[in-house]
């Protein structure tokens, strides 16, 4: 999953704010602080290291998925 070089590091910070918010609204506070540590990581410049969390996000959507339909949440499958 690498990261597009022709999207800059603000509009990178952007996506990760809307991110984190998106997800502390509805509870997944995993991914909202994975997001949060993309957002500073963008602001920095440190695209090494928001790499790494990036790579993250997919198994954390999914654990926040499952752990939201063990508790009878979200769309039914």
């Amino acid at each position: 999953m690498a990261a597009d070089k022709s999207v800059s590091a603000k509009d990178r910070s952007r996506w990760a704010h809307s991110l984190k918010s998106s997800s502390a609204s509805f509870g997944a506070r995993a991914v909202e602080l994975t997001a949060a540590v993309l957002e500073k990581s963008y602001e920095k410049g440190d695209f090494a290291r928001a790499e790494l969390f990036l790579h993250q996000l997919p198994a954390l959507a999914e654990m926040t998925k499952q752990a939201f339909s063990k508790r009878g949440l979200g769309r039914p499958q």
